[in-house]
């Protein structure tokens, strides 16, 4: 993929003109022109959420109280539908993740797209949340790269080896920021454990036991949904598939079951 120049990062202005600068005291929140907590339009960070399924519904609130951050978009090929979370508790959706977005913000004009590359071509965003399915990681990763946009990548980083350093190669090119989403481990519990040991709080190490949990699938609670079935509306699954091999939808896979899939995932590993 070739990538294009990354211009420099610049702040927005918020106040374009000087009519616009006449009304604003009319229609925008003190906090909103920096006189309060948070900072003005145009020193937050200008977020585009790349897919909104389990894993969003955390990390997304988590970017709303940020009061340096601004989410403006929402892009999934899904746009309403039910089963997320690894309890099947929750929905996912463009619809649902732009709803929650409004909500905290108290607005009504948080954007939509099927399709992450539309969102990137129309919208004026500094930043990318890529939640998406690992099959689409790699590839969500090194396009927001080429857009010149940093990048808040979920575990795991990608699906192979190879598409790793496709990302890295790409991240290192453009010059953005990278980070990748290991909630848990950035934990103060693990950084603590981690200081025990490296300074010999626990004595002599002499093994580690690395324990791996079986997993959430529930495959083989579906036996009625393995089949192959029609397309629900609300879903693209053609763009769901992405970079992955075509193969019929079926219910079961969707939405967490494509993780014990070798053409969409690592499984647990």
């Amino acid at each position: 993929m070739k990538l294009t120049p990354v211009t420099p990062f610049t702040r927005r202005r918020f106040l374009a003109t000087a009519a616009g600068a006449a009304l604003a005291p009319n229609i925008i929140p003190s906090s909103a022109l920096g006189l309060g907590k948070r900072p003005a339009p145009s020193e937050r960070i200008v977020l585009g959420v790349i897919g909104f399924g389990t894993i969003a519904h955390e990390t997304v609130r988590g970017f709303l109280e940020d009061e340096r951050v601004q989410i403006i978009a929402v892009a999934d090929p899904a746009k309403d539908l039910p089963n997320y979370g690894y309890g099947g508790e929750k929905r996912g959706g463009r619809e649902v993740g732009a709803s929650i977005v409004n909500e905290k913000y108290g607005n009504k004009d948080c954007k939509t797209f099927v399709d992450f590359r539309e969102m990137l071509e129309k919208l004026d965003i500094d930043a990318i949340n890529v939640s998406t399915p690992d099959h689409w990681h790699a590839y969500a990763a090194i396009y927001g790269a080429g857009k010149g946009k940093h990048i808040y990548g979920q575990k795991p980083l990608a699906v192979t080896i190879g598409q790793g350093r496709a990302m890295a190669e790409a991240v290192a090119k453009a010059g953005v920021t990278w980070q990748t989403g290991s909630q848990q481990r950035s934990d103060q519990y693990f950084r603590i454990a981690a200081e025990f040991i490296r300074n010999g709080r626990l004595g002599k190490l002499e093994g580690i036991t690395v324990g791996l949990p079986g997993g959430h699938t529930d495959w083989n609670q579906h036996a009625a949904q393995k089949d192959p079935a029609p397309v629900p509306e609300g879903l693209d699954y053609n763009l769901w598939e992405g970079p992955a091999p075509h193969r019929d939808y079926r219910p079961a896979i969707l939405p967490l079951n494509w993780r014990h899939n070798y053409d969409y995932s690592g499984g647990m590993i």
